[in-house]
């Protein structure tokens, strides 16, 4: 079920998806987030917005990527995945987009259920 959530210390809407998601699924305020991912890009010489950066970011973490078919007829949606998937902690990656899955919930600013996942981040030991 999607929930409204915006971490952003200023209530501030904009392309903040990935510090947005990451706040929830590993309990960090937004401003803690965005600082490490712009020190992670920097340590490895790269923008903080590259996909590469969250990935090694939450790799410290213990999450790993699993790529999920996104051609349809294979495709699922966040809110698909939501319901296949009611237990744990994940990062759900479309496109363009990042969103947080916990328990079921998606948590983002404006309700992405019918966005297409791409891939995912989760702890190794979660089975998907």
């Amino acid at each position: 079920m999607y929930k409204e959530y915006n971490p952003n210390p200023l209530g501030i809407q904009g392309n903040d998806c990935v510090v947005r998601a990451l706040t929830k699924v590993l309990d960090k305020p937004w401003d803690q987030v965005y600082v490490d991912l712009c020190l992670q890009g920097f340590g490895m010489a790269i923008m903080p917005s590259s996909n590469i950066v969250h990935k090694a970011y939450l790799e410290q973490y213990g999450y790993y990527l699993y790529p999920i078919p996104s051609k349809c007829p294979n495709c699922i949606t966040v809110k698909e995945f939501s319901k296949l998937y009611p237990k744990g902690r994940y990062i759900l990656a479309t496109g363009d987009h990042v969103v947080a899955l916990v328990d079921g919930d998606y948590f983002d600013s404006f309700d992405s259920s019918n966005e297409i996942v791409s891939y995912i981040f989760t702890r190794k030991e979660t089975n998907h």
